[in-house]
């Protein structure tokens, strides 16, 4: 076996549309083994154009060299030279000619991973910079600047205010319109004791 593995090319492919042998369990088990000492994770990925307009065909993903090669077809069920017979022509004539499928390279998963990890812990050393340079608000810059709910607290007072105002407004003219019934009334009394010459006397029942 160890001399297969050192002089022996292995290619695994499978449609993406394989309901059979579908791609997702072959990865998973490339993924639980190694390749002579070799993680899956640190797999050569990349993009692989066949067919006849030249298109993406699928994915690649390769151990030690072009050794252990994995391709997943797109647009294939598990019959891929029925599903796909110019893409499958492109495999066997690749994988004789020993070409490689790497048309576009990606990153592996293993470098994607530390990317993205770099990528995160560099966002987190921003952050706490940015939190060490914010400027500490005082009790002046608080009065300058009110906080929202200070905002929220003086928009009730004024609608307060305002429910006040209606209501003291209200009040003021029932004042006024009792003391000009009053002087109306009064104005009367004076006129009916005037007619009758007799003493000046308070009447609310229009005696």
């Amino acid at each position: 076996m160890k001399y297969l593995a050192e002089h022996i090319r292995v290619l695994l492919y499978n449609g993406d549309m394989d309901l059979s042998c579908n791609f997702l369990g072959t990865q998973k088990v490339l993924q639980s083994h190694n390749w002579r000492g070799h993680g899956w994770a640190d797999a050569a990925r990349g993009l692989w154009k066949a067919g006849d307009d030249g298109d993406v065909a699928g994915a690649y993903q390769t151990l030690d060299n072009g050794k252990f090669s994995f391709l997943t077809v797109h647009k294939s069920g598990h019959l891929v030279p029925m599903d796909r017979p110019d893409v499958a022509l492109d495999i066997v004539t690749r994988f004789i000619s020993n070409r490689s499928f790497m048309d576009v390279a990606l990153p592996s998963d293993g470098a994607y991973l530390e990317e993205l990890r770099a990528l995160r812990n560099e966002e987190a050393h921003e952050q706490h910079d940015d939190d060490d340079e914010t400027p500490k608000h005082d009790h002046h810059d608080s009065i300058l600047a009110p906080s929202a709910g200070v905002n929220n607290q003086a928009h009730e007072m004024g609608v307060s205010a305002k429910d006040s105002m209606s209501f003291v407004f209200g009040l003021l003219t029932g004042v006024v319109v009792l003391y000009l019934g009053q002087r109306t009334c009064a104005q009367t009394n004076r006129g009916r004791v005037g007619s009758t010459g007799g003493s000046p006397v308070t009447s609310y029942g229009g005696v």
